[in-house]
This record gives C-alpha cells, sequence and structure tokens, in this order.
C-alpha cells in the first residue's frame, strides 16, 4: 500500500521516506528498490542523499548500476560519499 501511495507522491523526500517504509514492511521488495534508485537522480538534494543511505542499507543488487551510475555524475560530496558507501554494502551483501 505505501509504495503505492508513493508512486503518486511529488515530494521527492517524502517518496524516498515512503519506499522506505515499504521496503520495512513488506520484506525489502525489488520493486521498492527500484523505485527508490530512481531517486538517486532528483533535483532534490536531502532525496538524493537518503535515497542512498536507505540504499546503503538494503544493499539490493538489483541497483547496483543505478547507484554507479548516480556516483559518476554526482556533484555533491557529501551525496557522493553515500553513494560510495551505498555502492561498498551493496557489495559486501552480495
Amino acid at each position: 500500500e505505501a509504495a503505492g501511495k508513493a508512486a503518486g507522491e511529488k515530494d521527492d523526500y517524502t517518496k524516498v521516506e515512503m519506499l522506505n517504509t515499504a521496503l520495512q514492511h513488506e520484506g525489502g521488495k525489488v520493486e521498492h528498490a527500484i523505485a527508490l534508485a530512481k531517486i538517486l537522480t532528483s533535483q532534490d538534494r536531502a532525496a538524493r542523499l537518503r535515497a542512498a543511505e536507505v540504499l546503503g542499507y538494503y544493499g539490493n543488487k538489483e541497483t547496483l548500476a543505478d547507484l554507479e551510475r548516480a556516483q559518476a555524475v554526482e556533484a555533491d560530496a557529501e551525496v557522493r560519499a553515500a553513494l560510495s558507501r551505498a555502492i561498498a554494502a551493496t557489495l559486501s551483501n552480495n
């Protein structure tokens, strides 16, 4: 249910938190992680940072390419560091 609501949400940071909740309560479904990875290209820096943190926590291998692509173009040092941590966590998790 949370994932369905997240799809209609306009605010990217709120969408990240809704997808994080869906991941927590629905067993880390791949489709939620993939939806979360799409936020890595958001204009909202806070949303990108939080998405990287959440993806790193779950370490879903299906999002690895998205994390790497986002890291290659990310201009913000803090977000880039979070992406690096998420990539490392994903690699060690799989």
